[in-house]
């Protein structure tokens, strides 16, 4: 069979958990949806989880290791996956799923390689786990009150319907 590009869907396991308890659970399967549409899925574990293979230094006990698989690592596998994809469905880019960790790669991946990405979907995208380096960069430095944001006015039901 051959598929466009924006038939070809490569789905990025969030971290740990391996691409297919996220992606393709009996009954509730987002691959399975796309694929009876016509669509050409395909599911990824990165190295060390799931059912992929797994590097020796991750049997010895986490105190003892640094950390093994890093972004780096999940990108060559990534970058294996796609090229292995495309060149077997003949196309020259293809749409990403990723959740959690899988949305860091993927978006990553898109940026860097914005030629073999069609479409990118990003679901609870990670970031970084320290609060103060996520808001520091953005605080206000002018604490005068002309300067501080207006909140808006109502509760939270009142302005989801003024969303709706």
């Amino acid at each position: 069979m051959r598929y466009s590009a924006n038939e070809v869907v490569l789905f990025l396991e969030p971290y740990s958990v391996p691409a297919a308890a996220a992606f393709d659970l009996p009954g509730y399967s987002w691959m399975e949806h796309l694929a009876e549409r016509g669509y050409d899925t395909w599911a990824l574990d990165f190295r060390g989880f799931g059912r992929s293979s797994r590097p020796a230094a991750m049997d010895l006990p986490p105190q003892d290791n640094r950390p093994v698989i890093r972004s780096a690592e999940s990108m060559v596998d990534l970058a294996a996956a796609i090229a292995h994809i495309r060149k077997l469905r003949h196309v020259d880019k293809i749409t990403l799923v990723g959740w959690s960790y899988g949305s860091v790669i993927a978006g990553k991946y898109a940026a860097e390689k914005s030629n073999e990405v069609g479409k990118l979907v990003l679901l609870g995208a990670m970031h970084a786990f320290s609060l103060p380096a996520m808001t520091k960069p953005f605080e206000n430095k002018d604490p005068s009150p002309r300067r501080q944001p207006r909140r808006p006015s109502g509760g939270w039901r009142e302005r989801q319907r003024r969303w709706v």
